[in-house]
This record gives C-alpha cells, sequence and structure tokens, in this order.
C-alpha cells in the first residue's frame, strides 16, 4: 500500500528513527537525491508518555525530547539551506505531540508561535512563515 502511494503521489516514506540524528540525516540526504530540494518542510512526528514527574521514566523523557524537539531542530537545519536555494519560504510546523499539548491546555497560539521562533532564529534576513 505505501508503495502504491508513493507512486502515485511521486511521493518517498522512509522509516528513519527520528530520535537518531544520524538517520535523519540519511534521510534528508535520500529525500534530496530522490526527490530534489524540498517546498515544503512539515515536521508532523511526536510522541507523548505522562506521569507523574518523580515516577517519569528517564527513558520517556530522553525519547520524547529527541522526537518532539530535536528531530525538529535536525530536519530544519537540514532542509533550510536548500530551500533558501530555491526560494521557498514556507515550512509546516505542525508536531502533533506539541499542538495536542497545548490545545488541551487552550494554548495552541503559544504553540505556533514557538514553531515560528524556531523560523526566525534559523539565520534568516527574512524569517520563513510557519504554516500551522
Amino acid at each position: 500500500a505505501i508503495a502504491a502511494l508513493e507512486q502515485e503521489l511521486e511521493a518517498l516514506h522512509d522509516e528513519a528513527d527520528l530520535s537518531d540524528p544520524q538517520a535523519i540525516e540519511r534521510m534528508m540526504d535520500r529525500c534530496a537525491a530522490e526527490l530534489g530540494a524540498p517546498d515544503i518542510l512539515v515536521n508532523n512526528a511526536g510522541i507523548q508518555h505522562v506521569a507523574p514527574v518523580d515516577e517519569f521514566p528517564v527513558d520517556k523523557w530522553d525519547a520524547i525530547i529527541a522526537i518532539n524537539l530535536s528531530a525538529v531542530f535536525h530536519t530544519t537545519r537540514l532542509a533550510l539551506p536548500a530551500m533558501k536555494a530555491v526560494g521557498v519560504r514556507e515550512f509546516a510546523a505542525c508536531l502533533s505531540g506539541e499542538v495536542a499539548l497545548y490545545l488541551r491546555q487552550g494554548k495552541y497560539e503559544e504553540a505556533v508561535q514557538r514553531f515560528e521562533r524556531l523560523s526566525e532564529t534559523a539565520g534568516q534576513k527574512e524569517p520563513l512563515r510557519a504554516v500551522a
């Protein structure tokens, strides 16, 4: 089913472990080699675990930070040079775990602002516009 969708949509599926920066780099290199410069970057991976702080498993914390935060940084830093080179000025920021957390707390706008700040600090003279 995935292969059929890849062909139909002229897309690419990669099972990269987003908690591993080297796997992210390989995924981004593969995408660039097979599809060219990205037109848009959608950071849409996220995991969640809920527990009191004193009972929160350290491995779960590390995985959440790696996937919900570090993966966004790595994909963005790797995609930006090619996106800037072809004049792309937007990326979609929809990190599911982050947005869901803020939606439950009534802070959707705060989540959007966090992603906009990421684009503003990405070395742009004119910030990328985050679409959430």
